[in-house]
């Protein structure tokens, strides 16, 4: 069997920074092309307001249509009143909810080159569409606080790439 070289593969990275926390699903970067993510991160910029709010990461397929929930136990993270600095990371499995990291510091995914494997380096295998927040906030109103996502991927196609959306 022969190996075949496809150029433009390298590992990139692209950042969304939210400006509030809007009640149902936000786009947070477009996916164009077969990739395989290895890392999804939040950051907190602005103090979260202090009221309830549940996020969580979905991805909607350009095609076959549906929404894939990543925590799928029926919860959610509760960001309530969350502090500058706190972090927001998914252990790369779609039924574990993010997890939050209140000092700012938190064991990344590794790297997504060299071995992987599916306990010390799990990694979600995406087409085309849009990685979403989905946030339910208390009353169903927008609530302030900023917060930086950063998502870690690898194109698996020649051309394929994500953008903040």
């Amino acid at each position: 069997m022969n190996s075949i070289y496809i150029g433009g593969t390298e590992e990139g990275c692209a950042k969304k920074s939210l400006v509030g926390i809007a009640h149902g699903l936000q786009n947070l970067f477009v996916v164009s092309g077969l990739i395989k993510i290895t890392e999804l991160v939040g950051i907190v910029k602005t103090e979260i307001q202090g009221a309830s709010i549940l996020i969580n990461y979905s991805f909607d397929p350009t095609s076959p249509a549906g929404d894939t929930v990543f925590g799928t136990d029926g919860t959610a993270m509760e960001i309530n009143a969350d502090a500058v600095g706190t972090l927001y990371t998914w252990t790369g499995r779609i039924a574990i909810d993010l997890t939050p990291t209140t000092n700012g510091v938190a064991i990344g995914m590794g790297s997504s080159t060299g071995v992987d494997n599916a306990d010390s380096n799990p990694s979600l295998i995406v087409p085309a569409g849009s990685l979403e927040l989905a946030a339910v906030t208390a009353g169903g109103t927008a609530k302030t606080g900023d917060i930086d996502f950063y998502i870690r991927y690898k194109p698996l196609v020649a051309g394929a790439n994500v953008v903040a959306a």
